[in-house]
């Protein structure tokens, strides 16, 4: 039977867990493997579009596949079942730490307001109206996943798997709030391969390696695509917490209150948006996966855009141009050059 170990850091506080909204159960399965099937989608709809030359086609086959692979529940249209169990068997060999649990960050209300930056990126993890305040797992802590595949699964499925892995500790995180940064995880270990940053440069050639072959139309999900962008703060910080709030600062003046995005142009970052939705309930993630990245003791930050098709009510003609707010925040970063 072919195995995967993967080891992570957490950089930065992790808001995990189950119906308590408690981190008491650690890194679970199947939070893991839900990140694994997002970054695994992300990562093969370029093969595939460019494979079968249209959306739909494209989209049946990703469906057929990763459910070959990750496990459905589904039927086909005559009633028979389309799916099946999961080729991967997942779990956590080794769980951080639980004590002493993350809560007092992030704090809009401190007076150091460097780390009210991160508030504003993190509205949900603080108390603030009817939220109360997410216990999280602290940073600087490592977990390894064990993964193991049945018979016959092929090699080239393995590889995608440790593809998806890679990208997870690139540009990813678990958790709430994660694609604000917060839980961000760093790949340190697939096998017996190191995958720890010495270099801002060799954390950009990673994400190279991750990205090549993203040269797909705009896709009709959140995938790889021929107008994404990879943008760095082109400094390394002395914490994860100070990256993780020049991050904040660069994205409160954008898209905060007086900053230079206004109205219906917020609307690409992300729904529901108070006053602007014609249904509260219509919900869409960012197209931004912001991360911080540990390099020879100090942090990098970074934030992958990935725009898509967003929402059959948003927007009503240019979809590019929808997303204009968003560029405008990542013009404030350093572009990092992804050859496709």
């Amino acid at each position: 039977m072919k195995t995967i170990e993967a080891t992570y850091r957490i950089v930065t506080p992790m808001f995990i867990g189950g119906g308590r909204r408690r981190p008491d159960d650690g890194v679970r399965p199947p939070s893991f493997k839900g990140a694994l099937r997002f970054w695994w989608r992300a990562l093969n709809w370029p093969r595939l579009r460019h494979e079968e030359g249209d959306d739909a086609c494209a989209l049946r086959r990703l469906h057929a596949e990763e459910a070959d692979l990750f496990g459905a529940a589904a039927k086909s249209r005559d009633g028979r079942q389309a799916g099946g169990q999961s080729r991967i068997l997942i779990r956590v060999k080794k769980q951080p730490s639980l004590q002493p649990i993350e809560d007092r960050w992030p704090n809009p209300h401190t007076q150091r307001g460097e780390e009210s930056k991160s508030g504003y990126l993190g509205l949900g993890l603080f108390p603030m109206g009817e939220h109360r305040r997410r216990q999280g797992i602290r940073e600087n802590q490592q977990f390894v996943v064990a993964l193991a595949f049945k018979r016959g699964t092929s090699e080239k499925d393995v590889e995608s798997i440790r593809d998806a892995l890679l990208a997870i500790g690139i540009f990813g995180g678990l958790g709430s709030r994660n694609r604000k940064g917060f839980g961000s995880v760093a790949i340190e270990r697939i096998d017996e391969e190191s995958h720890v940053c010495s270099s801002c440069e060799e954390y950009v050639e990673k994400c190279r390696q991750v990205l090549q072959g993203g040269s797909a139309p705009f896709p009709p999900f959140t995938a790889l695509n021929n107008k994404l962008r990879l943008g760095v703060i082109n400094q390394l910080f002395p914490s994860a917490r100070d990256a993780h709030s020049a991050l904040a600062r660069r994205y409160l003046a954008v898209r905060g209150q007086g900053g230079v995005v206004r109205g219906e142009d917020k609307l690409a970052f992300g729904l529901p948006l108070k006053d602007y939705e014609e249904d509260p309930n219509i919900r869409r993630a960012s197209p931004l996966f912001m991360h911080i990245h540990p390099v020879s003791g100090k942090y990098l930050a970074s934030c992958l855009y990935l725009p898509s098709v967003f929402h059959p009510n948003y927007p009503q003609g240019n979809e590019l141009a929808f997303f204009h707010g968003v560029e405008v925040f990542m013009d404030k970063l350093d572009t990092v050059g992804v050859e496709s």
